[in-house]
């Protein structure tokens, strides 16, 4: 449904352009009549007024072109694609009512300034199209240009002089009522600030809900392209910067001399226009039928034309496809290559006549098909893609490895194989031109993306050498140590902690290429591994496995890494004679660590308030629900006491390396994750995001993530704590917990998703598992069965999409179940009983 939204609306924005052509090509067709002594106007043509009769259009629409520009901002790109299809509509009236050749003349002046829509159509389709076929629906301005062309000559060859105006006047008025169906470009909504109608217009162009991931990730990059302030500097620049000030309105020269990606751009698309101007295929296409009727005597110059025509539009789709599979630039190149030899034998032919004729119209047909390939298409698509948002990581080479067996994967679009690259390195030693600085970027990760889109973090030549180094002084790891590493590498975990434990620290590190519960401990028995890692949910996958002759029979000391839940500390310790937990607390991007050090169950990490000043971390208040920092009546934060809940914030220092926060690569992102005026005036703290609590003697146990707590019956309600005891009660299968609104109820009833794809999980035993665990406020209202558990990359629990979708029967083909009131078991959720809820019907 998606594409087929998006091809309707193009074709109806593409409409405009075939009205174009038709006006364009329409004095091929009429040239000899306007000229002869039996002409339908009031006199004759003179010569100079037939060369104006060719001409005259390209004039108007050079001016007006410029102008568009800033329409597009004022108007919109919908009401600009309006305005500037009725000049065509006004010039056939004009033609269809007065016989005169001031009125045709000023007509055809009249119907260029609908010529700019091969600026305003490509921009208009590239912000509502999808990135996967943009190239190919912004070529389509050129296609019904072509389609225009070949209407027009096989109209002035079928139809008598007055009937194809009026059939000329019905199709442009056509196009003006079609344009009125199609929805307002989102980007031109957000520079406007109207948000909510710009996600409602995503969502109808990707059919999809104004609230869901794509939608809000498409705004996201919308965001981007409107902001020059994200390629104005390097990610590491001013990230502790203090923007108290709104951003200013930019005009547009201060946008151009801010933005130095539209700048290029800007460059570039005069060059590329420039390109196909003066590349004459107007020319040809205005004067096709007086060219073929010397070329071709015995063929009809009126066929002619209209076979010119076809091989126009053909040449526009295979264009579109080329485009797609060589690239813009060799097409470009090649094209213009070909039209320049076919452009000279032309001239050279008309002028000198050293070939026969039919030689004339065999170099008109190979100019107007290499043309149109290149310089006819290349820079409307190209305006299309050039004005967005640069990567997110600008100027840095994207190399893609794939393993021998899987040598035979395509390699995406620009990106350099890895093994090639590698095989052409020179043997010569390396010798750096400029030495490295600690503090400078090594690399990016991104972020999992468990409640939010996933940000390239920023990881500096620092922060790599601390990371392995900490976790193996805390493990007190060796060198003979042998450490498994199941976990993905483009994450901190696997790739850093794991992996740099060989590259910074010599341990033998053995890696799996796809984490495997059934697998996990015969490789760790195989390899003779003395420590492993797990991370997320692993360790309870791992006690879903049946029991193995392999579960005791290791080597392992100490299992490292996070996310081991307080329900099943014990049980896993237990099957799995694990010596050794050190759990720890960290974020890929943050400056707030903790450890575990000595095995307390459920604990995430330990520090004692006598090194709070060397290792500034601490716990503040903040509204649970929406993760609102509570400040006393000096604007300070307010510490939390022991057992009190508490977001955990780290103080960012630059001067020391276990306190720096480098940030992401988006610098609008690395500021939202600071919090400033903390203790005093001036500091800056890291917020991690995360609820803790600490106890008496320093230990941090998790509690939520803030936005995941939600308040039902006066109580706030841990997502975390309910997922554990639903997980227990479930078999250990996977939960995710959230809050959902109901229509006129205050705060959020709880929902649970649980994975059961072989339909087994026993509703009433959960039910009454969940009344003897929980209390009444925190016993979920809706129970969702998922067929299949969306979850990351790091083995962390997604839930923005589950959050989105709701309670709504309507959203998706789960299977759901609502909590009686009366007697406490899940019936099914029916659309009946949701329409009840919805309206009020059943009381909570």
């Amino acid at each position: 449904m998606s594409l087929i939204r998006q091809t309707y609306c193009t074709l109806i924005v593409c409409y405009s352009c075939m009205n174009i052509g038709i006006m364009f090509a329409w004095p091929s067709s009429t040239l000899k009549i306007f000229e002869s002594k039996n002409t339908t106007l009031n006199r004759p043509m003179t010569e100079m007024e037939i060369a104006l009769f060719g001409s005259l259009s390209s004039i108007s629409a050079l001016i007006t072109t410029p102008i568009a520009g800033f329409l597009l901002d004022i108007l919109g790109r919908k009401y600009s694609c309006i305005l500037f299809s009725v000049p065509p509509v006004v010039a056939w009236s004009l033609i269809s009512t007065f016989p005169s050749v001031t009125v045709v003349l000023l007509s055809v002046f009249i119907s260029g300034l609908g010529g700019c829509m091969f600026v305003v159509v490509p921009l208009y389709i590239s912000e509502f199209c999808h990135e996967s076929i943009r190239g190919t629906m912004t070529s389509g301005c050129i296609i019904f240009y072509g389609v225009g062309l070949m209407v027009s000559y096989i109209l002035g060859g079928r139809l008598d002089y007055h009937t194809m105006n009026y059939v000329c006047l019905f199709i442009s008025v056509v196009g003006v009522l079609a344009l009125m169906i199609v929805k307002e470009s989102p980007t031109y909504l957000m520079k406007k600030g109207l948000h909510k109608e710009a996600a409602n217009t995503i969502a109808f162009y990707r059919s999809s809900k104004p609230g869901s991931k794509e939608v809000l990730q498409e705004m996201d990059v919308i965001k981007r392209t409107l902001n020059p302030q994200m390629d104005d500097v390097t990610p590491e620049e001013e990230k502790l910067k203090i923007e108290d000030q709104p951003p200013k309105k930019l005009s547009l020269l201060e946008f151009l001399q801010k933005s130095r990606s539209t700048r290029r751009a800007l460059v570039l698309i005069l060059v590329l226009y420039s390109i196909a101007i003066f590349q004459g295929l107007a020319v040809v296409q205005v004067y096709a039928e007086p060219l073929f009727e010397e070329a071709l005597p015995s063929m009809s110059a009126n066929l002619s034309s209209i076979l010119f025509a076809l091989l126009n539009t053909i040449a526009g789709l295979t264009s579109a496809y080329m485009m797609d599979h060589a690239g813009r630039r060799p097409v470009m190149i090649y094209s213009s290559l070909a039209s320049c030899f076919c452009c000279v034998a032309l001239g050279t032919q008309i002028q000198l006549h050293w070939g026969p004729h039919w030689l004339t119209a065999i170099f008109v047909y190979a100019f107007c098909v290499t043309c149109t390939c290149g310089a006819g298409t290349v820079p409307y698509v190209m305006i299309a893609e050039l004005f967005l948002p640069e990567n997110e990581i600008p100027d840095i080479p994207l190399f893609q490895f794939n393993s021998p067996e899987r040598e035979s994967v395509a390699i995406l679009q620009d990106t350099i194989p890895l093994a090639t690259e590698l095989d052409e390195i020179s043997s010569e030693q390396f010798t750096d031109v400029e030495p490295a600085s600690t503090r400078d970027t090594l690399l990016y990760i991104y972020t999992s993306g468990t409640t939010g889109f996933p940000k390239a973090a920023i990881i500096t030549n620092i922060r790599y050498l601390l990371i392995p180094l900490g976790v193996h002084t805390s493990g007190r790891l060796t060198s003979s140590d042998i450490l498994y590493d199941p976990l993905p590498l483009h994450h901190t975990a696997g790739g850093v902690l794991g992996a740099g434990q060989c590259l910074i620290l010599g341990l033998t590190v053995v890696l799996r290429k796809k984490f495997s519960a059934t697998n996990y401990w015969n490789d760790i028995v195989k390899h003779g591994c003395t420590a492993t890692q797990y991370i997320g949910e692993i360790c309870r996958y791992l006690l879903t496995v049946p029991p193995g002759p392999n579960d005791k029979a290791h080597k392992v000391r100490i299992i490292i890494g996070n996310g081991l839940r307080p329900q099943i500390w014990e049980e896993f310790i237990e099957r799995f004679n694990i010596k050794r937990v050190l759990e720890f607390y960290g974020a890929t991007e943050g400056n707030s660590n903790l450890v575990n050090l000595d095995n307390k169950v459920g604990a995430i990490g330990f520090l004692s308030r006598l090194v709070a000043s060397i290792y500034p971390l601490c716990l503040v208040k903040c509204d649970e629900i929406s993760g609102e920092i509570l400040r006393d009546g000096n604007g300070r934060c307010i510490n939390c006491g022991p057992y009190e809940p508490g977001l955990l914030l780290g103080k960012i220092d630059p001067k020391k390396a276990i306190l720096t926060f480098a940030g992401y690569a988006d610098k609008t992102a690395s500021e939202k994750k600071m919090v400033r005026n903390v203790r005093v005036n001036g500091d800056c703290y890291f917020n991690t995001g995360d609820i803790l609590v600490m106890d008496h003697y320093g230990y941090f146990y998790f509690r939520d993530r803030t936005g995941d707590t939600y308040r039902w019956r006066g109580e706030n309600v841990s997502t975390a704590e309910v997922e554990g005891v639903i997980s227990s009660l479930a078999g250990l299968n996977d939960t995710i917990v959230y809050g959902v609104a109901i229509p006129n109820v205050e705060g959020k009833a709880g929902m649970a998703a649980i994975a059961d794809p072989e339909k087994k999980l026993d509703l009433e035993a959960l039910a009454k598992g969940l009344k003897a665990s929980l209390a009444a406020y925190a016993r979920p209202l809706f129970i969702r069965l998922l067929s299949e558990t969306p979850i990351t990359a790091t083995f962390k629990l997604k839930k923005r999409e589950l959050m989105e979708q709701g309670f709504d029967v309507n959203a998706h083909n789960d299977t759901m179940f609502f909590l009686d009131q009366k007697t406490g078991s899940y019936v099914p959720l029916t659309k009946q009983l949701y329409d009840d809820l919805i309206n009020g019907i059943v009381k909570l």
